[in-house]
């Protein structure tokens, strides 16, 4: 897998945002945080951006929209909270965002849950 990651990488987010079907784009955000823990300094290096920028801005979309499914969101959630654990540091540039998101759970009592492990994930990856 090693040879072939950084295109396999590309394929993954090449697809995403081909591909306006959610099934295809949650599968894509499930696959963020097993890409950045195989190779966790190539990740944080090449995609840690695109891949924040990706799954923060489907966030903010859907909030906007207010049509999100709970599904989607916990795994929107899960996932930056697994990449932060992998990225570490790295992730600071994001804190803003992802503490915005963090609130915006929070207002949203069925999310409270998701909300609170995502904290938790990003306070331990700090």
């Amino acid at each position: 897998m090693n040879e072939y990651y950084l295109s396999t990488c590309e394929v993954v987010f090449r697809v995403y945002q081909e591909s306006r079907d959610s099934l295809v784009r949650r599968a894509v955000i499930s696959l963020i945080p097993d890409l950045a823990a195989y190779n966790p300094t190539e990740f944080a290096k090449n995609y840690l951006d695109k891949a924040m920028i990706q799954i923060l801005s489907q966030l903010r979309r859907d909030k906007e929209r207010s049509n999100m499914k709970e599904k989607d969101r916990s795994n929107a959630f899960l996932a930056i909270g697994k990449v932060a654990l992998v990225a570490g540091a790295s992730m600071g540039e994001y804190l803003d965002d992802i503490l915005n998101c963090i609130k915006d759970g929070l207002r949203l009592k069925r999310f409270v849950r998701q909300t609170h492990c995502l904290a938790a994930m990003v306070a331990q990856a700090a």
